[in-house]
């Protein structure tokens, strides 16, 4: 009269990702993220167990009864989510909300392993800026006294001189471009 009920366990796991064209999705080339803050909340919002990416960007919960939970992902400092659950492919799109970084429910059914949850981060962007001004004195610097250009065309090229960002100058003379870094910058 003496009973054991086992019940299988199962996972959740996946991968944080660095989104370099911003759609979205984990292309091929995307690199996985190291040492990002991955939390597992249960039904009610706790947290009930903490990891951090490993240096492939991949993460994993492992030894979970069937339930609800959700994932947690600490954006880091000054990075923040790309579009969520963009592309038909559930694998292979970031699942994180922008403004929480939380995923939906997952409801687990016994012993499933879910290797879907995964979250992606925008790369990080730069910005060139400054004025554009007639430097009559030719001494190579913008003395108080020289004026600036309004409506002045400002091209950002890549290393192969092609052009990949356009602006002009403003009423203050001025101009910027933002840009992604990338990590050969």
């Amino acid at each position: 009269t003496v009973d054991a009920g086992i019940l299988p366990l199962g996972s959740i796991s996946d991968t944080v990702f660095e989104d370099l064209d911003q759609d979205g999705v984990q292309d091929a080339g995307e690199p996985g993220i190291a040492n990002v803050t991955v939390n597992l909340l249960d039904a009610a919002g706790n947290v009930i167990d903490t990891t951090t990416t490993d240096g492939n960007g991949n993460y994993s919960f492992d030894d979970l009864l069937a339930g609800d939970y959700v994932v947690e992902f600490v954006a880091p400092a000054g990075l923040s989510f790309t579009t969520p659950n963009a592309g038909g492919d559930d694998a292979l799109d970031s699942d994180a909300d922008p403004g929480t970084g939380r995923t939906g429910t997952i409801s687990l059914a016994p012993g499933e392993d879910d290797d879907s949850v995964d979250a992606g981060i925008l790369p990080l962007l730069g910005s060139i800026c400054d004025t554009v001004f007639d430097e009559p004195y030719h001494d190579g610097f913008h003395d108080a006294c020289e004026p600036g250009f309004e409506n002045v065309t400002v091209n950002l090229l890549d290393a192969a001189g092609n052009v990949i960002d356009t602006t002009t100058t403003d009423s203050k003379r001025n101009y910027i471009i933002t840009y992604l870094l990338r990590s050969e910058e």
